[in-house]
């Protein structure tokens, strides 16, 4: 996680004041954001993840633990606001591209369009509306949700994001997207939503590690294959 430690300082949390809360004894975000570049990398996480749900997820990760959450959540975070449709998750499809070209296979085509694609099919694709029922509530006509969400997998789905980012933040983002890339929008924020369940403190930025890794791996691997190679060409050459 030291790589990613750039993004955060350890002093004074002057948060509360500059949201003008009333920073009360103990707060769980102070240890993390310092006075300077902390209240832009806070309101990053409030405007994509929304303060109260952030809180909740830390109060259930261990003390030792939760810079390296707090440390991905913003990353996650400045993502999204950099590429609101595709956010952290196109880092993981370049990574994936990456290994596909040292690994020497045919790249997909189409870009981030199709690797979306490919998750649609894999079970995250929603056309009907049933984001309302979750909590029997009354979905509203024009539902900026209701194309996203079927009735089998979309509560489930809906369920994550809303636990992750909220609702409110969602569609607050979704509704300066073009109505054209909401879906791809829809489709990865599902995806770091689950991924940040399954993996409280890393979320999808697990995934970037691990991709990292293997692109480290395939390259050494390639390095000595063409150095062994290479000794190959000098014997048989002498």
């Amino acid at each position: 996680m030291r790589k990613f430690h750039y993004i955060l300082f350890s002093s004074l949390n002057d948060i509360c004041r500059f949201f003008l809360w009333k920073c009360v004894v103990g707060c769980i975000f102070a240890p993390y954001f310092d006075s300077e570049q902390g209240a832009a990398h806070f309101a990053a996480v409030h405007k994509v993840f929304g303060a109260s749900n952030v809180s909740k997820l830390l109060l259930h990760i261990p003390v030792h633990k939760r810079l390296d959450a707090v440390v991905t959540i913003c990353y996650e975070a400045q993502a999204r606001l950099r590429d609101p449709v595709y956010g952290c998750v196109a880092h993981i499809f370049a990574l994936q591209q990456q290994r596909r070209r040292k690994n020497g296979k045919r790249l997909r085509e189409g870009g981030l369009e199709e690797e979306v694609r490919v998750l649609q099919f894999g079970g995250m694709r929603k056309r009907k509306a049933n984001s309302g029922s979750r909590k029997a509530q009354k979905c509203v006509v024009g539902c900026i949700f209701a194309p996203y969400f079927d009735s089998e997998q979309g509560a489930a789905h809906f369920a994550a994001v809303h636990k992750v980012f909220g609702a409110s933040n969602v569609s607050k983002l979704l509704l300066h997207i073009p109505v054209h890339k909401r879906l791809d929008a829809v489709v990865t924020i599902c995806y770091e939503a689950q991924a940040r369940l399954r993996d409280p403190v890393y979320g999808c930025v697990a995934h970037i590690f691990a991709l990292q890794q293997q692109i480290t791996v395939v390259s050494y691997g390639l390095t000595e294959f063409l150095c062994a190679d290479n000794k190959n060409v000098q014997f048989n050459v002498a």
